[in-house]
């Protein structure tokens, strides 16, 4: 009986090492993907305060980062309130709007620049 005691302890003392090892690679990982999104988003804001729109000339700065994340969130909401019961797997392919004509840019991560997506006319901001 002894032994068996002793063989369930020694499991069950390696299972409680392995979970300590797990939180603590778990919690380093989402350190690290903090860190990285607050570092894009920091050169994405760096970028629009030099890059201005190539169809109205005006300066992009933070306030076009502002109104792509509202209009985002404005957009997501809108999809949740009219599919409430529905999951969406959604791509964020524009990062700012222009605040002068609407013109929707994605952000380019290897050049660090904001880049006028064609597909999309430019809508009105409001």
């Amino acid at each position: 009986m002894s032994l068996l005691w002793s063989w369930l302890e020694i499991i069950s003392r390696c299972i409680e090492i392995a979970l300590l090892i797990l939180v603590g690679v778990v919690a380093v990982a989402v350190g690290f993907a903090v860190r990285a999104e607050k570092r894009t988003r920091q050169q994405m804001r760096e970028a629009a305060r030099q890059s201005r729109c190539v169809r109205c000339g005006a300066l992009l700065g933070e306030e076009a980062l502002a109104l792509a994340d509202a209009e985002w969130a404005k957009m997501r909401d809108e999809l949740d309130r009219s599919h409430f019961y529905r999951r969406y797997r959604m791509v964020r392919t524009w990062r700012a709007i222009c605040p002068g004509c609407g013109a929707r840019y994605s952000y380019q991560e290897a050049t660090r620049a904001f880049v006028l997506l064609p597909d999309e006319p430019p809508r009105e901001s409001s």
